[in-house]
């Protein structure tokens, strides 16, 4: 018989008075650093995302959920746009309102893993805060396109906390248990590649809290994930043909990505050299696993384990580090505290300062950390806001001119965009949303150019961005 999985050293219930000030610190935190993204323009990428989403219907939204080895692109992002853009069309704020929803259970999902996993209330609490808001991935707070973070985060740890919930009660998983799961873990895929990590911490948790070992639920998320990387790697149009996605297997790519990832996951700057990259790694190692403390060394596997979807590609940092966050977070909270609470004892049998007593020294380390932590923070946010503030501004200021001039075609009307402010495709895309007409075919004479003769005889319909005002010139 299969018995429960054992209940880890710290995770007992705090009285009430003190999970309730947690919740409070947690969430005064998370509203002051957190607040101004609620008003944030959409993202350039976002009309790309959305625009593709539409021109595919509802009716294939839904059914790309299921098709797992067919590489469609991030479908459960689907699921987030169409009905918001149904109802409320090109107004950013109830997109913001959902994305600020969703960072703020993925701090309450990041702080029940770390109690899950063994960590006490004090050291969830400081690793809530760190996933709060980070600076390095302050496009978390600020772009709507790294919504697919957002929901991978917040799937991945839904999937892996029913999963330690029904590893404690005794005996295997059931059919529907692990159906239930797999479930979860494939809105994880669905919203993003960071997911496909998850099998290994599953098996990272039978092999660290469970005596009596069961592997069936980890190996069936294994031939799922199997079957997604295939779709990615030979499905129709490939993701991973494409040079952003392609990856290369090289030692120097791995520690270039990890100088990259450590400088911005601590602030680094470029402080992180390679050596100094190994000698971190070699001391959390030592930390992680110089005692027999599972949490530890689960957050550990998580910090090394999570980043290995991007760390092979070029650049690839900010909202990706989303996941090994909450990894380093816990491990840094729990190794911290530790220090800590060794700390204030060996304080507390000092003569005249030991006085104050363990609690008191103990406290005020855990002070002085939260209030470093929040300084840490604030600075680099401050340097950061030009290019907040400047987010997004000409998409929606574009938008602005859709919504100010109204402009209104028939169907399967064919319509020119004449110097438009982008250099890309986005004004397209703003145009075909504004429209909500798939028969209107939308051109950018920036991008496809025509000729006079061309657009007399093949165009309906001309706007000109003049001076940043859209105006119509034919008809």
């Amino acid at each position: 018989m299969t018995v429960a999985c054992s209940k880890p050293e710290g995770a007992e219930n705090s009285p009430l008075y003190r999970q309730a000030a947690r919740v409070i610190l947690v969430l005064a935190y998370f509203l002051y650093f957190a607040w101004g993204g609620l008003f944030a323009n959409f993202a350039p990428d976002d009309m790309m995302n959305l625009a593709g989403y539409w021109e595919q219907g509802p009716w294939r939204a839904v059914a790309s959920q299921f098709l797992v080895g067919s590489n469609a692109y991030r479908p459960m992002g689907a699921l987030f746009y169409l009905p918001l853009f149904t109802v409320f069309g090109l107004n950013p704020l109830p997109f913001r309102i959902v994305v600020f929803l969703l960072l703020l259970a993925n701090v309450g999902l990041a702080y029940r893993a770390a109690r899950v996993l063994g960590a006490d209330g004090t050291a969830a609490t400081l690793a809530a805060l760190v996933i709060c808001y980070h600076a390095g991935l302050s496009d978390l707070h600020y772009s709507t396109a790294a919504v697919y973070d957002v929901l991978c985060f917040f799937f991945y740890f839904i999937a892996f906390l029913y999963y330690a919930r029904i590893r404690r009660r005794p005996g295997a998983p059931g059919v529907r248990e692990t159906v239930v799961f797999l479930a979860l873990y494939l809105c994880a895929l669905n919203s993003k590649e960071m997911a496909v990590t998850l099998p290994v911490m599953l098996l990272a948790y039978e092999w660290l809290y469970c005596g009596r070992r069961c592997f069936l639920p980890a190996v069936a998320a294994g031939l799922l994930t199997a079957v997604y990387i295939a779709g990615k790697q030979f499905g129709p149009d490939p993701l991973m043909a494409q040079e952003a996605y392609r990856p290369v297997f090289t030692l120097a790519r791995y520690l270039e990505s990890s100088r990259l990832h450590l400088n911005e996951l601590f602030y680094g700057g470029t402080w992180f050299t390679t050596r100094r990259a190994l000698l971190l790694w070699a001391a959390i190692t030592w930390v992680a696993w110089r005692r027999q403390r599972p949490v530890l060394r689960f957050a550990w596997l998580l910090a090394l384990v999570g980043p290995l979807p991007v760390v092979f590609l070029q650049g690839r940092t900010h909202s990706c580090l989303y996941i090994p966050l909450a990894g380093w977070a816990v491990l840094v909270a729990v190794a911290f505290t530790d220090a800590a609470g060794a700390l204030a004892g060996w304080l507390e049998r000092l003569p005249r300062i030991g006085r104050a007593g363990r609690r008191a020294w103990f406290a005020a380390m855990v002070a002085a950390a939260g209030i470093l932590l929040a300084g840490l923070t604030a600075a680099k946010k401050r340097k950061q806001e030009p290019a907040i503030a400047a987010h997004g501004a000409l998409t929606a200021a574009v938008i602005g001119e859709f919504r100010a001039a109204d402009p209104k075609v028939p169907p399967h009307s064919r319509v020119l965009l004449v110097d438009d402010p982008f250099h890309d495709w986005d004004a397209k895309f703003i145009a075909q949303l504004w429209f909500r007409d798939r028969s209107v075919d939308v051109r950018l004479q920036n991008k496809t150019p025509m000729t006079a003769e061309e657009i007399a005889r093949e165009v309906q319909f001309v706007f000109r961005f003049e001076r940043g005002r859209l105006v119509r010139v034919k008809p």
